[in-house]
């Protein structure tokens, strides 16, 4: 177990509240504490001691970094973890207008959860609707009961407490309009306690309107940055400004202005140049830009393609080759590849390997490629999957996506199983989910990202684009804490 990256301490607090009748633990931690690495450890000590465990995630992206830590072991999202379709109902019992399949909610806690990224979790983060009822369900209420209120078992929430809050917009569910939430007095919103710290990683929240025991620990290593590295001080100036001085709502270009002027590119040329001499030295699997808004991440990734990659940027331009990154934009379970995620092309085998609905002339028909690729967390790996040839379109179309893309696969598989169309029964599903077409990846360009897509990953080298900020020292902070070497600041308005 000495390949874990985990001090003496953290271990010390794991086994304790193994042992005693704690109902919860917060592991919080600064950026490359080692908080993953203490789970991976923890989930093979309760291996070693007959604890049944399982680790979940809020995004998909993060559980499939805790399967590469387990081995492939441990790892799933929340949502897979809580929620299943029944498929043993009569459809003529189902009532007009109500869903064909029916979410139960999942009644097999485990001895130990383990919950990654809970600065994401809030009490007010909806989940999906369950039952005949159609109820709504909220993640960590139905997390705690599961595991604490309804079994008496224990759950770790792990998280990094500066890190961002959850992109959902949250929904108040304790309200005199709503009877179905567990927890509470009905009558009176719940507010948040704290800006500072999130639901999940709050100790208070837990204990007062969860009726919880448990405490909290925080991982002091730091085991991403040197300390010669401007990443590490202005890390440390991050953390005592947002924890020490609860100073969250601010500008971060005007906080970098004051603190870090040196490390400003005032123009884009200067940042290109920046970026040129990065990507020459380790490539773009350790060079990243990082930016606020969708619509800022696509007129950078078209700036770079023009400035630093030579390609026009037309639509139906089929020219990236295996040093530029791609990101995939939905889940995609059966393969293991994730929103989020980001692989190089190894090699194109089939460029024009299928058209979708190609003998439906009132459908669009979409080029897919077969293609080997390496995922970024798993450099010098070969997967082959399918893969979108709509590279700049999807740029262009990101938000309609499921509208036009995904609809357009699912009419191609039901023309390619039209016997089975109408059952909805479990093999329906499982068909569905391994169905290749069906997991076939939708793919931008990822010089650049969003803050939030960027969240836990790491590069060498990383440019904030400042000129297209959001207004919070959290959301520098996750900014920053992706670099492991060197970050520059974007700010030419």
């Amino acid at each position: 177990m000495s390949d874990y990256l985990i001090n003496n301490d953290t271990k010390e607090e794991l086994i304790d509240f193994f042992k005693n009748t704690d109902d919860f633990l917060i592991i919080d931690g600064g950026a490359g504490s080692g908080k993953t690495s203490a789970i991976a450890w923890a989930l093979n000590y309760c291996d070693q001691n007959n604890l049944t465990t399982n680790a979940v995630s809020y995004t998909g992206k993060a559980s499939s970094i805790l399967r590469d830590k387990t081995k492939g072991r441990y790892g799933q999202t929340i949502h897979l973890f809580l929620y299943q379709y029944d498929y043993d109902i009569d459809e003529e019992e189902i009532e007009p207008g109500k869903p064909e399949r029916i979410r139960r909610l999942n009644t097999q806690p485990v001895d130990v959860l383990f919950v990654d990224e809970a600065s994401m979790l809030s009490k007010n983060v909806k989940g999906f609707q369950v039952g005949e009822d159609v109820r709504d369900t909220y993640l960590l209420d139905e997390l705690i009961f599961l595991q604490c209120k309804s079994n008496s078992k224990k759950i770790v929430f792990v998280g990094d407490h500066r890190q961002l809050d959850p992109v959902e917009k949250e929904d108040h569910h304790d309200s005199e309009e709503k009877s179905n939430n567990r927890f509470g007095d009905e009558s009176q919103e719940f507010v948040s306690q704290s800006k500072l710290f999130s639901d999940a990683l709050n100790e208070n929240v837990l204990n007062e309107n969860y009726g919880l025991r448990g405490s909290s620990f925080y991982c002091t290593e730091n085991y991403r940055n040197k300390g010669d590295s401007n990443v590490f001080s202005i890390f440390g100036d991050l953390a005592a400004e947002i924890t020490g001085h609860e100073n969250i709502e601010y500008s971060p270009a005007d906080w970098i202005k004051e603190k870090y002027p040196k490390f400003i590119l005032s123009s884009e040329e200067e940042a290109f140049n920046w970026l040129k001499e990065k990507r020459d030295t380790v490539g773009w699997a350790e060079t990243r830009v990082v930016t606020g808004f969708n619509s800022s991440v696509d007129e950078m990734n078209a700036k770079i393609r023009l400035n630093l990659e030579n390609l026009t940027g037309e639509v139906g331009e089929y020219q990236f080759d295996s040093t530029h990154p791609l990101m995939n934009l939905r889940n995609r379970h059966f393969i293991e590849i994730y929103n989020g995620d980001t692989f190089f092309i190894n090699e194109v085998l089939e460029e024009d390997y299928k058209k979708t609905n190609e003998d439906n002339d009132e459908l669009e028909s979409f080029k897919i490629s077969r293609i080997d690729l390496q995922l970024k967390r798993k450099l010098g790996s070969s997967q082959r999957v399918l893969m979108m040839n709509e590279l700049i379109n999807l740029e262009q179309a990101r938000r309609d996506i499921d509208d036009r893309y995904n609809l357009n696969f699912w009419h191609d598989f039901v023309s390619r199983h039209p016997e089975i169309e109408d059952k909805k029964d479990s093999n329906w599903y499982q068909l569905l989910r391994e169905d290749e077409i069906m997991n076939t990846l939708l793919v931008v360009h990822a010089f650049a990202s969003t803050v939030h897509k960027a969240q836990g990953d790491e590069f060498e080298y990383v440019l904030v684009d400042l000129d297209n900020e959001q207004f919070s020292l959290k959301w520098l902070y996750t900014a920053v804490t992706r670099a492991k070497s060197e970050v520059r600041f974007l700010i030419s308005s």
